[in-house]
């Protein structure tokens, strides 16, 4: 068949097609399943709870509150005799009850994992789902990919057919947002000292992700917005109530005045950058902070044998590790101040910062001890 006789794809009749297959299986049109009664998780565990007191009876002796002094001291004496007859035949029924209590947790525990990765899973088809959508919005429209403008900036939009695959990356890797905010708190006591997120010193997220950052800060009556190149990334955001846009960091920066931020913030993005990005990330952030401004960087740290050996390559837009004295050196040579690095001790409470020059490399394991991560703590003049 010459190509002359081929049919050109009509995209709008496509996408009509689909939506009315939608409406009529939103109105009835396929079979409704029967729902599962409704799932009642603190009631399971206060019955897990009972069944572990009651296993436990025929080993203490009870109270006897109702007898006098002299009834009372009788009645635990023979129930002390009572129980010491009995447990040997009690025992092993009390060592199955125990068994399969610990057995019924564990399996509520793996339901739970269970449920934390469907529900992630679920998310990620989500996402893909509606770009995908929006994708077929545009064709339809007849509005050509090139055509797009970044939310924030003029530069042209890049490609973003690979947003749902590094946002499905990124959750398999950088753990669930709950975990992550977690270690985001060890920051907080800095922002706080250094007055930013407060009116007139807002606090600029770059590379804002999934928006843990800027929602922890929200939580805490701060003011801030993110940048993301990753459409996905940034709808997230959104859906949360925070602020934050779609485009090239640069070119939001490039927007920002002079000395019109509290504190910059990068977490995990510097390591994507070339070496004269880096500088030129430095030189921008410098200029937008406020006098007594505060810029947080963190990024693995190259000085752990697991990271700088293989993990730090699991991510390909990864470039190369850095070392905490030369991200600190480099800070110090653009101008900040008391720029230093810092080491994420991790403890039972959370994540310590401790400085980098405290931390003593003696022998071979203390280059695996020490943390993943650093972070690079500065300040504008």
């Amino acid at each position: 068949m010459s190509h002359s006789d081929e049919r050109p794809v009509d995209v709008e009749t496509i996408m009509t097609r689909i939506r009315q297959e939608a409406a009529r299986r939103a109105v009835g049109g396929g079979a409704t399943p029967s729902r599962a009664p409704a799932f009642n998780r603190a009631e399971l565990f206060q019955t897990l709870n009972r069944a572990e007191q009651n296993a436990r009876v025929g080993t203490r002796v009870p109270e006897m509150n109702r007898f006098n002094r002299r009834v009372r001291w009788l009645a635990r004496a023979v129930a002390r005799t009572m129980i010491y007859l009995t447990q040997v035949i009690t025992t092993p029924q009390r060592m199955f009850n125990q068994s399969v209590i610990q057995a019924l947790h564990l399996t509520v525990r793996l339901q739970d994992q269970q449920i934390e990765r469907l529900e992630r899973s679920l998310a990620e088809v989500a996402r893909g789902l509606c770009f995908q959508q929006r994708e077929m919005e545009r064709l339809a429209a007849g509005v050509p990919a090139a055509a797009e403008t970044s939310a924030c900036g003029n530069s042209p939009a890049p490609s973003h057919l690979l947003d749902p695959l590094y946002v499905a990356f990124e959750d398999h890797f950088r753990g669930t947002p709950q975990d992550v905010r977690r270690s985001l708190e060890v920051y907080l006591p800095l922002i706080s000292e250094s007055g930013a997120g407060k009116p007139g010193r807002p606090v600029m997220d770059l590379g804002c992700g999934r928006g843990e950052w800027l929602a922890l800060l929200a939580e805490n009556g701060l003011q801030a917005s993110g940048v993301d190149s990753n459409r996905l990334m940034v709808q997230a955001c959104s859906e949360q109530g925070l602020t934050a846009c779609e485009g090239d960091l640069f070119d939001q920066l490039g927007q920002t005045a002079d000395e019109s931020l509290g504190a910059v913030t990068a977490f995990h993005l510097v390591e994507h950058l070339s070496f004269d990005n880096l500088v030129r990330l430095l030189d921008e952030m410098l200029r937008v902070l406020r006098p007594g401004g505060l810029v947080i960087v963190e990024t693995p740290n190259a000085r752990n044998l697991l990271v700088s050996g293989g993990d730090f390559y699991r991510d390909p837009t990864h470039r190369n590790p850095l070392h905490p004295d030369s991200l600190a050196m480099l800070a110090r040579s653009r101008g900040f101040a008391r720029a230093e690095a810092y080491f994420l001790d991790v403890e039972v409470e959370g994540r310590r910062l401790q400085p980098a020059g405290e931390y003593r490399f003696e022998k071979l394991m203390d280059y695996v001890r020490v943390s993943r991560d650093f972070a690079l703590v500065g300040y504008r003049p």
